[in-house]
């Protein structure tokens, strides 16, 4: 369902408000409306800018996953996500083949809390707010950026709504991005070491920051393999049966399933009794948040799922391979972390970092880590542009013996793919204009025959790179190509890192 975009009436070009969709306000009691949301929807037609509610978009459902779709596709949208803070946690959601413990409404929570959106809370003076939303408010409190709490009568609050449509009126984005520009150094310097081996030893940074999922009733060991099941079928899935989604939406399933296991089985608190089940949903979380954009120095961020999957494999090495297996991923988190520096010193050192940890892990690993040659290589183009040239030379080898690996039947067509490019773009930019554009556009066309999310997502960064190189040579045709690969692919999956110009 995500090959339709949702749309919303947007007057004058102003930007849109999404209110959580919280209707009722007691918990077992199906005909109670919540009045503030009533008082609102009145409300409504005064308002500066549009309002999107569930019941605008309800006439679009067809099946359950419609709900998913269309909600997230309008919180994308949105200039402004509401949130009413009320008694009830919401319905579960209905995922493939079972219902999960987290509801509708905290999955409008979570996105709007991913995607970095303006938040505004409003909360009724007297009511006290469901137990499991307070809990995921403060889980996410890194994310909220933006966020405003108002509290106060339905009177008031209806008068802060409005307030806030105002300036979105008038302004079209309520984000300031201005005032966060050195929160990424900030936060490099306070949760890495500076020493990259004792970070590795004993790394600050951990998924959730160390605390547990907020609990709730958990879920049957059955019930959990058919969900790791289900998510392993939808980021696999090809067109061939279920419909591929967005990174996002694995996002929120991976994170639904945590919620479920975490109840009877607390990964941090102590030695998990599932560890292998835990260790598959870090993993999804891993690659969905790196295609996604959630890096940094971060709680959700891959390098805190790699940090804490280390410490998972450290409490039941019985169970788990070799440590350095995941040298690669951190590799590549800290050359993304390095993409998000605001100062050249510390980009120049995050990939600097980011070439150590893929060549320890090809030392290591040999062949098998083929992906960290190519990590190195990505990081050697960059180097080579913040004032050491002569990497480009080093690049270019590491793209060529990835390709004769390649040959001899380790990887797929994908890894291929994205050598060739990165070859490609060595080659033309180093003079070899002919052949590095030629292997640019083959490399491109064998990642664009990956349908998975995954496979988009590579799609997604072989244009960047080959618009990217389409830029630097004055060649508008080959910077068109790149970017309609990168912007088809990436917007289809939600691949937003691969958005970013950079």
């Amino acid at each position: 369902m995500d090959s339709h975009r949702v749309t919303i009436p947007n007057p004058e070009g102003k930007g849109t408000i999404f209110l959580s969709s919280n209707f009722l306000e007691d918990e077992g009691i199906l005909d109670a409306r919540y009045p503030l949301r009533e008082a609102i929807l009145d409300f409504a037609p005064s308002l500066s800018a549009p309002l999107v509610t569930w019941e605008a978009l309800k006439e679009r459902f067809q099946k359950d996953e419609d709900i998913l779709t269309l909600c997230r596709q309008a919180i994308e949208t949105c200039s402004l996500f509401v949130l009413l803070l009320g008694k009830r946690h919401g319905s579960g959601v209905r995922l493939d083949q079972g219902t999960s413990s987290a509801s509708y409404l905290e999955m409008e929570i979570f996105t709007a809390a991913i995607l970095k959106k303006p938040i505004l809370v409003l909360h009724e003076a007297g009511v006290e707010p469901n137990a499991l939303l307070r809990d995921l408010l403060t889980l996410f409190k890194d994310r909220f950026s933006s966020v405003a709490y108002r509290s106060g009568s339905v009177v008031d609050l209806c008068k802060s709504l409005a307030e806030a449509a105002k300036v979105l009126g008038e302004a079209g984005d309520l984000r300031r991005a201005g005032s966060l520009r050195g929160v990424p150094d900030f936060l490099a310097a306070t949760r890495l070491q500076n020493d990259l081996v004792r970070e590795m030893r004993d790394p600050r940074l951990r998924f959730l920051n160390g605390s547990s999922v907020p609990q709730t009733p958990g879920a049957s060991a059955i019930e959990i393999e058919r969900t790791l099941a289900a998510i392993d079928a939808r980021s696999t899935a090809d067109g061939e049966g279920l419909v591929p989604v967005t990174q996002g939406a694995m996002l929120f399933r991976v994170w639904a399933a945590m919620r479920d296991l975490a109840a009877s089985d607390n990964f941090i608190a102590s030695k998990p009794e599932r560890p292998e089940a835990w260790d598959t949903l870090l993993t999804h979380w891993q690659k969905a948040a790196s295609w996604f954009g959630l890096h940094g120095c971060i709680y959700l961020s891959p390098l805190a799922v790699i940090n804490t999957r280390q410490a998972l494999w450290e409490q039941n090495s019985e169970k788990f391979g070799n440590l350095e297996e995941l040298t690669t991923s951190r590799a590549s988190a800290y050359y993304s972390l390095a993409q998000r520096m605001h100062t050249r010193a510390q980009t120049r050192r995050g990939f600097q970092q980011s070439r150590a940890l893929a060549t320890r892990a090809y030392d290591q690993l040999g062949n098998a880590a083929v992906g960290s040659l190519m990590i190195r290589c990505h990081a050697n183009i960059r180097l080579a542009g913040l004032g050491s040239p002569l990497l480009i030379s080093d690049a270019l080898a590491d793209a060529r013996k990835a390709l004769e690996i390649y040959d001899m039947g380790v990887g797929d067509l994908t890894g291929r793919g994205e050598a060739l490019v990165s070859l490609g773009f060595c080659k033309a930019i180093t003079g070899r204009l002919r052949t590095g554009k030629a292997d640019m556009r083959h490399g491109l066309h064998l990642l664009s025959q990956n349908p998975t999310p995954n496979g988009r997502s590579f799609y997604a960064k072989g244009g960047k790179m080959v618009a990217r190189a389409g830029r630097l040579l004055l060649d508008t045709r080959l910077r068109i190509d790149g970017e309609e690969a990168q912007i088809a692919a990436a917007t289809a999956v939600g691949a937003f890192d691969q958005l970013r110009r950079g």
